[in-house]
Order: C-alpha cells, then structure tokens, then sequence
C-alpha cells in the first residue's frame, strides 16, 4: 500500500445502475434516480439495508434515503460539480472507515435553463422550487449553448497555441456518437461523420453545435465499498486505483483565461 495514497485498491465498485437516456422521460427526476440507484444496488448483490453512505450531485441525500426505504447512513454528501469528485467522496470515506457501502449516484435533467422545451413545461418550471432539487437557476446562461461562452476562450487559446484545426474538435464529437451508437440507452444514436460536424453552425468560436452535449433525462448510480467485502460479491469488482480531486488557486471557471 503506498504512504502517499493509503487507499490505492483498497475501495471497490461492485455496483452499476443506470435509466435510458432520453429528450423527455416524461417521469421526475427522482424517479430516474430511484430507478438507477436500485438497478446498482442489485446488480451489487445488495439490498438497501447494506447503504450506509450516499454521494450524490443534485437530489438530496435525504430525499433519496427515503425514496429508496434505506434505514440509516452513517455518512452523506452532495455536491454540484464533475461526477468524478463523486465518486472520490465515496472513495474516501469507504477508505477512511466511516462507512462500509456508499451509493454513489447522478443524474441528468432536462430544466429551463437547459432546454426551450423545458422552459415551456409548467411541470418542469415548478420542479426547480420542489424540495428535492436544488439545481441551479442563473449560474449559466439560458442553455447549454451559453456554456460554451465559458469555454470558447479556452479553446481559441489552444488553437492558436498549438494550431489545430477544426476536425481536432470535430475527432471528439464523432468518436463520442460512435460511443453512443454501442449504448442502447444512449439518446442521440445516429451516424455522425466529420462532414455532418464541419457543417454545423459555430455558436462561440471555435465551438460549433455539436460541440455541446444534448439535455437529457437520465441518471446513473454505482454502488462503492471495501475490497475485502467485495470479495464476497457476485461480480469481479473494479478496484479503485487512484482518484484525487483538486483545484488551483483561481477556481471561477469562468474567469480564467490563461
């Protein structure tokens, strides 16, 4: 075991859940949680009685405690950011010992910041107030078009640094259809070449269109815990190898242009 990183393969995902990702679910966004999150906790061999710790984005910890019938946690956190610091919160405490079997979730959904369509859903609209969400409302620009305002400098900076051209981006975009095209529960599934990426309208130079992930319905879970009681599971377990979540001194993203 290294000094440096204690809990290098000592933490295990035993786990995987998961929804269809679709333009509209027509469901809550509680609902496509509690699905995935059970879909992990059987696949794990488990029952919700074996949860002791929850790490999740947006839903509540609480909320879907309840939803989900699971007794007692002994530890829990959310929080609003990449899905790998997610899974790094379970990873620690699993490693740390304050508690055994983590579920580790998250999830996608369609809000009027994200979507038109969304904007003109009154179900939608309400749901941002519910008690169960607390997805932000005006940290982005209306769409997910606007998020490319933050990220546009960035990428001007690296092609001007290191002269790429626009299939570069456009290499990205294609190998991720492929991608989805494999994933039955994928929501976009057509063929996508390089030509059909070069066509698309840019939205912020050098982003184009198809630059930008679609807003979806979905969520996905992961059931996380010890190596030594994942060996008495029924699936091989992944062992985690190394995770680590960090910032620099200037973490407003949107500042930063150099």
């Amino acid at each position: 075991m290294s000094r440096r990183y204690p809990a290098r393969d000592q933490v295990a995902i035993v786990g995987v859940g998961t929804t269809a990702f679709t333009r509209d679910s027509g469901r809550s966004e509680l609902s496509l949680v509690v699905e995935a999150a059970q879909n992990a906790i059987r696949d794990a061999g488990l029952t919700q009685n074996d949860i002791d710790g929850l790490s999740g984005d947006i839903l509540r910890n609480e909320i879907l405690q309840s939803a989900l019938g699971i007794p007692e946690t002994g530890w829990s956190v959310s929080c609003l950011t990449a899905f790998n610091i997610q899974m790094t919160n379970a990873m620690m405490a699993v490693a740390s010992g304050v508690c055994e079997t983590v579920l580790v979730y998250h999830s996608m959904y369609r809000t009027p910041m994200l979507s038109a369509s969304a904007a003109k859903d009154p179900y939608r609209r309400r749901a941002q107030t519910f008690i169960g969400t607390r997805r932000p409302q005006s940290h982005w620009p209306d769409s997910i078009a606007g998020e490319a305002s933050v990220y546009a400098p960035w990428a001007r900076k690296y092609f001007d640094t290191y002269k790429a051209r626009p299939e570069h981006l456009g290499y990205i975009a294609v190998n991720a259809r492929n991608n989805a095209r494999m994933n039955d529960h994928a929501a976009v599934r057509d063929p996508l070449t390089i030509d059909d990426y070069l066509s698309a309208p840019v939205l912020w130079d050098p982003l184009r269109m198809l630059d930008m992930e679609f807003p979806v319905d979905g969520a996905d879970a992961f059931v996380v815990t010890t190596a030594e009681r994942a060996r008495d599971l029924p699936h091989r377990p992944v062992l985690i190898h190394a995770a680590v979540a960090g910032q620099t001194d200037r973490t407003a993203e949107e500042n930063l242009r150099d």
